[in-house]
């Protein structure tokens, strides 16, 4: 735990703060504010936004378990701390980052290269809702002054949905090498979200999906991009 007399630390008093991803965000004993974003799994399609903090289905145990702690209590007291101590705080539930700098996306890529199988869940399709790196820099500021007192819960994806069976029928058609699946309920199933109010504070993403991958396949994979496929 980081001391609160860190002088790091101290500049973030009385200012927002940005907490990555679904581990404890640090904070002094009195007083920040923060942007708060978390994973976020669980089944069918059109997930609001203000539902209850943490509760995740689907497989990958770890990860599963591990989530739900982080979701529940870390979302939870992001939320409680905003009530107490008065700051204003934004808790954005994170669905699918994606970009040059990797993802699960990314990963995929990897395991077509490798020509290893896909897993995906029984219950298909599996529906997500990918949100490219750029649309993430674009939407800070927006959540930013979107921050309140009780704390703003809102989903963070793409204004498109879709299928890990679709992006990586997108992959193959970018790269020419052809995903297998592997269906199993021990992985994570769809987590398509609401995105309206999103929309209403960030404006809708700007990167469709398949331009996302393609610029991704050719920043971390340029010698599998097939020139003569455009999204």
């Amino acid at each position: 735990v980081r001391s609160t007399r860190d002088p790091v630390f101290n500049q973030f008093f009385d200012h927002p703060k940005i907490a990555g991803n679904t581990g404890n965000a640090f904070r002094p004993i009195k007083q920040v504010g923060h942007v708060r974003w978390q994973g976020r799994v669980d089944a069918g399609c059109g997930l609001n936004g203000r539902r209850k903090l943490g509760g995740m289905g689907g497989g990958q145990d770890n990860h599963r378990h591990s989530c739900i702690a982080a979701n529940g209590f870390c979302g939870g007291k992001a939320d409680v701390a905003a009530r107490q101590f008065g700051v204003p705080t934004v808790i954005a539930r994170l669905n699918v980052p994606y970009g040059d700098s990797g993802g699960w996306p990314a990963v995929h890529l990897e395991l077509l290269r490798a020509g290893k199988p896909i897993a995906v869940h029984e219950n298909a399709p599996s529906l997500f809702n990918p949100i490219h790196e750029d649309d993430l820099l674009a939407g800070l500021p927006r959540l930013l002054a979107a921050a309140s007192v009780p704390a703003t819960i809102v989903n963070w994806g793409g204004s498109e949905a879709a299928s890990i069976e679709d992006w990586c029928a997108w992959l193959g058609e970018l790269t020419g090498l052809e995903p297998v699946f592997a269906p199993t309920r021990r992985t994570i199933e769809s987590a398509c979200i609401d995105t309206t109010r999103m929309e209403a504070l960030t404006g809708p993403t700007q990167v469709p999906w398949r331009e996302g991958f393609r610029r991704m396949v050719a920043a971390r994979r340029p010698e599998l991009l097939r020139a003569s496929v455009v999204p």
